[in-house]
């Protein structure tokens, strides 16, 4: 209220006169360009917020699409990941059908060897043999048997011997 006392009141008058005139001054010259910019702003800022709602979307729809890659990702992942345990699988039981087919072949091949080393030593053991008889006869006859003939007569005794077994 001091305040007032020190204002007359044609001031006040004057005061109020101006600021009417201001008002109208402005409303006159500036107030449709204010209210041009305020509307422009408006409209500004209602279009940065659709735009991010619009890119709110767009990254959500970005993110399944992502999200769905990665599954089809994972999914072809995990089936290459089969696809190299069945070759494995595969590549081990070829190498497994190899070894045994190489060990039969070696199998068959000792067998072979056997039979043959065999044979041999059973030729060497029959002439051993008909050696001895040889020197057996010379020693009970008392004569040298040396012929081809008295050679062929104990290999002759040695296959009926093995006929008989």
């Amino acid at each position: 209220m001091g305040f007032l006392k020190l204002l007359s009141s044609g001031e006040i008058i004057a005061q109020i006169i101006n600021f009417l005139v201001l008002v109208f001054v402005l409303r006159a010259l500036a107030w449709k360009k204010i209210i041009k910019f305020l509307d422009d702003r408006r409209l500004r800022i209602t279009q940065q917020i659709e735009e991010v709602e619009k890119l709110k979307l767009e990254s959500a729809a970005l993110k399944a699409r992502f999200d769905a890659q990665l599954k089809n990702m994972e999914a072809i992942a995990a089936r290459k990941r089969e696809e190299a345990v069945a070759e494995a699988n595969a590549a081990a039981e070829a190498i497994k059908k190899e070894a045994h087919q190489e060990a039969a072949r070696m199998m068959a091949q000792a067998q072979s060897n056997v039979r043959y080393e065999a044979a041999r030593i059973k030729n060497e053991l029959k002439d051993e043999i008909v050696d001895m008889v040889m020197q057996v006869t010379e020693a009970v006859v008392g004569q040298k048997m040396n012929s081809e003939e008295d050679r062929r007569l104990a290999e002759d005794f040695l296959k009926d011997l093995d006929k008989v077994k």
